[in-house]
């Protein structure tokens, strides 16, 4: 996308079901290490608003989507640069996803030498992007380290509950309103992916003959549903 005419970018989003833009770091600085002859602001930045400004002056029609990549590792960087663009560009411009790809040495480039990347940290912020996107959180409720990345020992959502709820634990049924409020994040954000993965697994098996020791995996996302919003009244 980079580069095109505006006209062009139009028709872009008109057929297909998805545009991407391939910022590759988190800031000029990084990108000048991966791709020195990219411009970060003109040539990517730009795109993802232009994109996000088509959409908006067209709500009637069914347009693209933008989505991003992220290279982790190789050029510096730390996983709170990397979710806090990424969470700017959910909430500004509309970016439907972004990815994220682990460094890995290739022989015979400038980079050959350097170590590739810990799969299970490209996995966390994966984790970490959809509690963002999807989940409501902000980047300041994630528990990051000292040196801004993600710990890889516990996913983000147990990283919380480990933060704020291990010392001074939460009776779900008693507690009040305001004791749903850690440093100003809700516990149903932290319990609403659970229950999505709990209703996820507990799906009947298709060999399954008896419903009613297999209950509908619909009926067991309503009750996860009616639990968080006991929760937040």
């Amino acid at each position: 996308m980079p580069g095109i005419e505006y006209d062009q970018l139009i028709r872009l989003v008109q057929l297909a079901d998805r545009v991407s833009v391939n910022l590759k770091g988190s800031t000029q600085e990084r990108l000048n290490a991966l791709a020195p002859k990219k411009g970060f602001q003109r040539e990517w930045l730009s795109m993802v608003q232009l994109a996000e400004e088509i959409r908006r002056t067209h709500p009637y029609e069914k347009l693209a989507g933008t989505v991003t990549q992220f290279v982790v590792g190789a050029v510096g960087g730390t996983d709170r640069e990397l979710l806090s663009l990424g969470h700017r560009f959910y909430r500004q411009y509309g970016l439907t996803r972004a990815y994220y790809s682990g460094f890995g040495p290739v022989i015979q480039t400038p980079f050959e030498n350097l170590p590739a990347t810990d799969p299970l940290c490209e996995h966390r912020l994966y984790q970490a992007s959809f509690l963002l996107r999807d989940y409501g959180w902000k980047v300041e409720d994630l528990a990051f380290l000292s040196d801004g990345k993600l710990g890889l020992v516990l996913d983000p959502k147990r990283a919380w509950v480990e933060r704020h709820l291990r010392k001074a634990p939460i009776e779900a049924m008693t507690a009040s309103r305001q004791h749903y409020y850690a440093d100003q994040v809700s516990l149903q954000w932290v319990l609403m992916p659970f229950f999505a993965r709990v209703a996820f697994v507990s799906q009947p098996s298709p060999t399954c003959v008896n419903s009613i020791s297999a209950p509908p995996n619909r009926l067991l996302l309503i009750f996860c549903w009616m639990v968080i919003d006991r929760l937040s009244k």
